[in-house]
């Protein structure tokens, strides 16, 4: 968990460490998606998924799957996740600060 001042806001430290972790791995999970995958990605947008839905029902495809779950990450078991984060990052300080 973040450490946090009185206010509830995360300390700048830690939004500064959040950021060099998020420009390490990155780019190593990032890898891994389909490029069909448009949630939350860098230079994908809703507007780019319309265009490639309606891609496919012109060509005659008549499913198109939307997922959105609600307050995931608050129910993912987080062992897991670090196992998952464990077997693509090996740098065991960054392991660490994302632990932490």
């Amino acid at each position: 968990m973040d450490r946090k001042d009185r206010m509830g806001i995360p300390v700048s430290a830690d939004r500064v460490v959040q950021a060099a972790v998020k420009l390490v791995t990155k780019p190593m999970f990032e890898a891994n998606f389909k490029d069909f995958s448009y949630g939350f990605r860098p230079r994908k947008g809703a507007q780019q998924a319309l265009r490639e839905v309606y891609k496919w029902l012109n060509l005659k495809c008549h499913w198109v799957v939307d997922a959105d779950l609600k307050a995931y990450f608050d129910t993912i078991p987080h062992d897991k996740l670090l196992l998952s984060v464990r077997s693509k990052v090996i740098d065991r300080s960054v392991v660490k600060l994302i632990e932490m």
